[in-house]
Parts: structure tokens; sequence; C-alpha cells
């Protein structure tokens, strides 16, 4: 698969939500689905064309003129190995990226429309949390929002109940509350925000992670 397709491990709970052209989306079908523009982190980017309004709307393109410029959609099917049945989380198939930068020459301006700060806010005052689903947040979110809401109990509970997690249990129980802190403690500490608050290599290497 080349980058004019996502990566078919996004569409998985949490991640991509699989959307076909022709398919109609919002309240009592107001949108159709026409044609894909692009794709990133955390979505896909489609054209939709709003099939009904409560208000006065004034149609600017029609499909034939849309298509005219953007082209038609182009897919590639999803093939399954045989017998293996395709989740509900994964579309039928891929439609191909449109690339913009061919209309520029026609559509083009010099001056920006407007900026995507996505997950941007002042140093100053970060959020608790971020709204990163939590398939696309790094190690360290994960593992601390992990142990933030497991108790020690719970977590000895799950490795119990799963057959392939035998050792990591027995290690679990030989670790006191604070020990099984650890493993987070020390990423989260050199991962911050703050420069100013990041550990030394000094600090790193005094840290209990390596003393336990």
């Amino acid at each position: 698969m080349t980058e004019d397709y996502e990566d078919l491990e996004k569409y998985d709970v949490g991640g991509f939500h699989p959307i076909h052209i022709y398919e109609t989306l919002g309240e009592n079908g107001r949108y159709l689905v026409l044609n894909k523009l692009d794709y990133g982190g955390y979505g896909t980017t489609f054209v939709l064309k709003i099939l009904w309004s409560s208000s006065r709307t004034s149609t600017k393109l029609s499909e034939d003129e849309l298509f005219d410029i953007i082209g038609e959609p182009r897919i590639n099917y999803v093939l399954t190995f045989p017998g293996v049945a395709r989740t509900a989380s994964v579309p039928d198939y891929l439609v191909q990226t449109f690339f913009i930068e061919g209309l520029a020459s026609k559509y083009g301006m010099d001056q920006i429309c407007f900026v995507d700060f996505g997950e941007s806010f002042p140093t100053t005052n970060p959020p608790p949390h971020l709204g990163i689903s939590a398939v696309y947040q790094p190690p360290n979110l994960l593992v601390r929002r992990f142990l933030e809401e497991t108790s020690l109990e719970e977590m000895m509970d799950y490795f119990v109940n799963s057959e392939d997690s035998k050792s990591s249990y027995r290690s679990l129980m030989a670790m006191s509350e604070t020990e099984h802190k650890l493993p987070v403690d020390l990423p989260s500490k050199i991962l911050q925000y703050d420069p100013a608050k990041r550990l030394s290599v000094e600090k790193v290497l005094e840290h209990k992670m390596f003393k336990t």
C-alpha cells in the first residue's frame, strides 16, 4: 500500500471510522459522501454534499463540476485471507487521496485562509488530559493513565485471567505498591513538556528504577 492510501491498521476501535462513497451521514442522512480528500494522524477528510437544510442555502458546485475539479473517487478494495472475516471497523475499500497541489495554479492564493493548531494549548496552563484517542497516545501517557485508574489488586486479577501472562503476574506479585509505579514515573519525568522540569542525565541515573 502506498502513501496514496491510509494504513488499514488505523481502522480499529478508537481509531479511524470506515466511510464509503455515497454513504449518508448525520441526522436523518443529511450529508452524502462524494469523495475523499486526504487523511492524517487522527482521521480521514471527505467531501460531503448537503442533501437537505432547515435554512435556505445555495449550491456553489454541482457533482459534475466537483468531479471535474478533483476527479471521481478511485477505490481499492480490501482483501482478506481465505476464511478470515473482515471486522466491522474495517471499510470495504480505501479511497485514493486527492492531491490538492495540482489545483494550486488555478485555485491557489498567496494568503493563508486558516491554520489548524491541533492539540495546542498555553504552556502555562496545560490541560489535564489531551483529546487524543488512546490508539495514538504515547506509551508513557497510556501507562500513567492505566496506573492511575487501576489498583494493584485489579492488575493482579488481570494477569491471573490472562493465560499468556503467568510470568508477568509472578513478577507483579513480588512488587510493592511503590515499585509497580516506577516504570511510568521515570519516563513521565523525562518527557516533561517544560525543559526546566525534565530530569538531567545525572538524575536519571540516580532514579529508583535503576536501584530496585
